[in-house]
């Protein structure tokens, strides 16, 4: 598996100390059966992103009038943080790739959607560049900047 996918670990420690946060169930079975922990309405593509900024939008509308009556955590805010203490837990740069393909976003062929995170990313002092999966290898291993894209 690992020389047919060099950018995949086989560091159990690594896999287990990060998985929870990096992925998730949405259905655990158990003794009395499946129990649905959440129905991910937008999926993993436009979730985090749509989520961001519509909480913008609504903090910006509310408090043009009063302050807002809710408060919220951002996940490109959490994400962030996430990131940021796993580099320096494993004294690893910050440095992240963004992979996705913009062939699954059906409403557009732009990569705005993933350009949204990696910028707030960068401005978290991280080097974030976004990749479509089969571009990761070859580019990531070239040479880059802070201010790479």
């Amino acid at each position: 598996m690992l020389a047919a996918n060099p950018l995949f670990t086989d560091d159990l420690w690594t896999e287990e100390r990060y998985a929870h946060c990096m992925a998730r169930p949405d259905v655990v079975i158990g003794p009395e059966g499946p129990r649905f922990l959440e129905f991910n309405v937008s999926g993993a593509i436009g979730g985090p992103v749509e989520l961001h900024c519509l909480q913008q939008a609504w903090q910006t509308l509310y408090q043009q009038h009063s302050p807002a009556p809710f408060t919220f955590h951002d996940p490109f805010a959490a994400r962030a943080s996430l990131f940021a203490d796993v580099c320096e837990e494993l004294a690893l740069p910050r440095r992240l790739a963004w992979v996705g393909s913009v062939r699954d976003l059906k409403h557009t062929n732009s990569t705005r959607h993933f350009d949204l995170e990696t910028d707030y990313l960068k401005s978290r002092g991280f080097t974030a560049r976004h990749f479509e999966p089969e571009d990761l290898e070859e580019t990531w291993n070239a040479p880059s900047t802070s201010a790479t894209r």
